[in-house]
């Protein structure tokens, strides 16, 4: 599903102004019938004329998108000039949160 998700997240961040200050932004999409948000950060050292490296992390079972862009990529980000996207899991009702990723054990397999 992520394959399919990507793609919508990188179109987003086309449309970002040139002169920008570092910051974070939350963005909220629909996708496949799921409301999914992601977190994007953007140094400001950001120009949109030209190439920008993509950094996307995931945050661990359970977590959130909220607690895991606190593991300090912000301040590397601003000095490497690169944009940041932390995407939020789908909640499971037994773990918090998980990825699909079909990943499991013992007949248990979140999302």
């Amino acid at each position: 599903m992520f394959k399919r998700v990507l793609p919508l997240l990188l179109v987003s961040s086309l449309f970002m102004a040139t002169d920008v200050q570092a910051q974070w932004s939350d963005i909220e999409l629909e996708f496949d019938g799921e409301n999914r948000s992601y977190s994007m950060y953007i140094p400001s050292s950001y120009d949109a004329d030209s190439a920008s490296a993509l950094v996307l992390t995931l945050h661990g079972l359970g977590d959130t998108k909220e607690n895991f862009r606190q593991i300090g990529f912000a301040p590397i980000a601003d000095t490497a000039n690169f944009i940041i996207l932390v995407p939020q899991a789908l909640h499971d009702g037994m773990t918090g949160t998980a990825w699909n990723s079909r990943a499991g054990a013992f007949g248990i397999y979140p999302n």
